[in-house]
């Protein structure tokens, strides 16, 4: 097994509802699971970084409506807010997957991942990255929020 990432747009309504009740939003406009591939996501949107702002954060935000808590342990629901989805949306307008795919050197990216990929697989992070651009317009048009998480 192992970590798998996934990201979900949700409307203010239901994320009012998340705020206030504190649980998992109960509609999702859009979701997209990407598997393993969210460290070589991370690493091309960041050109050879995976802690590069804003990037870094892409699955992970920094906010977080807490469902869980002790001396050891923090859970929740984490999501991006209006200003943060601005930012990367900013990024990924502006980013072109294919020429920076086309510059990628495979092998010294899965030095520096966990998830080493196959070049064949790159085609797939290519439409996740388009579809992840896609559903960070649609949460800026619409002002939606954006929920993330890395779990096990």
């Amino acid at each position: 097994m192992g970590q798998i990432a996934h990201l979900k747009r949700i409307d203010q309504a239901t994320f009012e509802e998340v705020l206030t009740l504190e649980e998992h939003p109960s509609a999702i406009l859009e979701a997209l699971d990407v598997d393993k591939n969210w460290d070589a996501i991370m690493y091309i949107l960041g050109r050879g970084f995976i802690g590069r702002e804003p990037t870094v954060n892409l699955f992970m935000p920094k906010n977080m409506v807490v469902l869980y808590e002790d001396e050891y342990l923090q859970d929740g629901i984490r999501y991006h807010n209006e200003q943060e989805i601005s930012e990367l949306y900013d990024v990924l307008k502006n980013f072109d997957v294919i020429n920076e795919l086309d510059k990628l050197k495979v092998e010294m990216m899965n030095k520096k991942i966990a998830y080493p990929i196959e070049v064949n697989s790159l085609s797939a992070i290519a439409e996740q990255i388009i579809t992840i651009r896609s559903m960070f317009a649609s949460a800026v048009k619409e002002n939606s929020i954006i929920i993330g998480g890395i779990e096990y």
